[in-house]
């Protein structure tokens, strides 16, 4: 399996004082994972944003997510 399509997991905040750490899947062009019992679906639109394409969260959140996901694939880089 490629490397960069291998489920990985991030640290969400999801409260002041909580947070969790989720696992994200990459299969396809979205990112998909399960947040608080809900399935939640990001895209990179490839200039540094992030939109929502299934879910109920809000775009800070969304964004937050984001930058976790990049901070993710940043590790990776050699």
């Amino acid at each position: 399996m490629n490397t960069l399509k291998e489920p990985f997991e991030v640290d969400i905040k999801v409260a002041e004082a909580e947070t969790k750490s989720v696992k994200i899947y990459h299969e396809t062009e979205t990112f998909d994972f399960n947040l608080e019992g809900q399935k939640i679906s990001l895209i990179n639109n490839g200039d540094n944003s992030w939109s929502g394409v299934s879910g109920s969260i809000g775009q800070e959140e969304i964004n937050l997510i984001g930058a976790e996901i990049e901070k993710h694939y940043q590790s990776l880089e050699p």
